[in-house]
């Protein structure tokens, strides 16, 4: 239409013939249909020109009228263009939460919100253009969701405020309305993206006692005291800051740290990361206290019965047993057996022979810990005329405390004399050796502690006279 937008009569025609005294004149009716602004004078839309047509013939003076109707309409959609942004790259940490963070063309990124793990976005108005100028009859926008193909967002305007857009990616659509009905549309892509890092809360003041290993773990999630990311935490990790309980020294995040004996009573440092399903992360520092509250365990090497002849010494008991530093009980512990010789209680008699000259009693004690500990020894001897007792004392001791265990050996006269058989004994019957029979024994009027081979008083000895005949290094007499 000339780029004008209005029929010409060059471009609709006019009456025409051969006669030459006929002259034509028109006047146009515009009727409107659809797509005019009100808002101009311009004629736009489709609409219809009643072209009223007179024709006079200047011989007769004879008139003639006609109507052409034009018909003007709008066949084109709009032409809508989507919002361009300028290319902006993804850069973490400075993009606001809820905003545009990343751009580039008609491809946008959006951020999750602090509180929650949608995004919100007010969306430009999209630009259009047409052929006929028609006006706009209205517009509206949809969010498609690419992974499922369903709507997710619908808002019935051209652009503006979409809130509560999940985390994926979308095709969003504007949809652009002409008062002719013609609809045309523009798309774009959107991404949303959870760019916010979790909140981490370390739990403080926390204690774990090493167990019977001397070791103690403590698990990630043990350490967290309440953290939260809007869209979920997915992964606890946990670190020490140093490591001497392993060589090489572990300081990688893990899902339980160790500690160890050199940790006792220490605060020592721990990290804690949380990450989101995002890959987002967060960490806090907290310090934990080591503690071993198990004391030693101990086992003293059993008691002991022995003879008063035995060959003892009290500044080297350990003939008796030991205990042994046993550690932690990682490795193997020897504990040495111990013997006695059993014949010592029965010297000079018929039973000698028969007994062990080495007899195992028991086996040396042992002290354990988790941690290391420190033994300490004391003895207590309590003996008269060579009888008693030895009380002998052994202390573990570590951080959490200390444990004891006693041994009781047992000094007795196998033998002793009573001062009931006085009848026999003579000036020579207390001499060495004592296995000799005495000649004047009766069985009759004597009284034998155990066969005869015992010492025996004669009944007109004086017991006074007994302390001189008997060897006091060998017999104990109780008169």
């Amino acid at each position: 239409m000339n780029g004008n937008n209005y029929p010409d009569v060059e471009e609709t025609g006019s009456p025409a013939g051969n006669a030459c005294n006929i002259g034509c004149t028109y006047r146009d009716e515009i009727i409107k249909v659809c797509g005019d602004d009100a808002g101009t004078t311009a004629i736009e839309g489709s609409y219809k020109v009643l072209r009223i047509w007179t024709c006079l013939d200047w011989c007769t003076g004879q008139t003639t009228s006609h109507i052409q109707i034009i018909k003007i309409a709008d066949h084109g959609s709009p032409v809508v263009a989507c919002p361009v942004y300028p290319t902006r790259p993804l850069t973490l940490g400075l993009g606001a939460p809820g905003n545009l963070v990343a751009s580039e063309g008609t491809n946008v990124t959006l951020s999750t919100d602090y509180n929650s793990c949608l995004a919100s976005f007010n969306f430009p108005s999209a630009t259009y253009t047409d052929a006929c100028g028609s006006a706009l009859k209205g517009g509206w926008m949809i969010g498609t969701d690419i992974a499922t193909g369903l709507e997710a967002f619908r808002i019935n305007t051209n652009g503006g405020i979409v809130r509560n857009i999940p985390v994926g990616n979308y095709t969003v659509c504007y949809y652009l309305e002409d008062q002719c009905d013609k609809i045309g549309s523009c798309c774009m892509t959107l991404a949303v993206r959870d760019y916010v890092s979790p909140v981490a809360v370390c739990k403080t003041y926390l204690t774990i006692g090493l167990g019977d290993n001397g070791r103690g773990r403590i698990q990630a999630r043990d350490f967290d005291n309440g953290s939260y990311d809007t869209c979920g935490v997915v992964s606890w990790k946990i670190r020490r800051m140093t490591d001497p309980c392993h060589s090489p020294a572990i300081t990688s995040l893990r899902d339980t740290v160790a500690f160890c004996c050199t940790d006792v009573n220490k605060k020592i440092a721990v990290v804690m990361r949380i990450t989101d399903a995002n890959g987002n992360y967060n960490e806090c520092m907290d310090s934990v206290l080591i503690q071993d509250k198990l004391p030693p365990i101990i086992t003293c090497p059993p008691d002991i019965n022995i003879d008063c002849r035995y060959p003892y010494s009290l500044s080297n008991l350990d003939i008796f047993g030991t205990v042994v530093n046993g550690g932690n009980g990682s490795t193997a512990v020897v504990r040495d057996p111990i013997y006695i010789d059993q014949r010592y209680g029965h010297i000079g008699r018929h039973s000698e022979s028969a007994q062990d000259p080495h007899f195992q009693v028991g086996v040396n004690g042992v002290a354990y810990d988790n941690c290391n500990l420190t033994l300490s020894y004391s003895q207590s001897p309590s003996l008269n005329c060579n009888k008693g007792t030895i009380l002998r004392t052994w202390t573990a001791s570590d951080a959490a405390g200390f444990r004891s265990c006693l041994q009781t050996i047992t000094v007795y006269n196998t033998y002793e004399f009573n001062g009931l058989d006085a009848n026999v004994l003579t000036s020579t019957s207390g001499q060495p050796p004592y296995d000799v029979p005495f000649n004047n024994y009766n069985p009759l009027t004597d009284l034998n502690w155990d066969d005869m081979h015992d010492i025996y008083f004669t009944s007109g000895l004086h017991n006074e006279s007994v302390w001189s005949s008997v060897g006091y290094s060998e017999y104990c007499i109780t008169v």
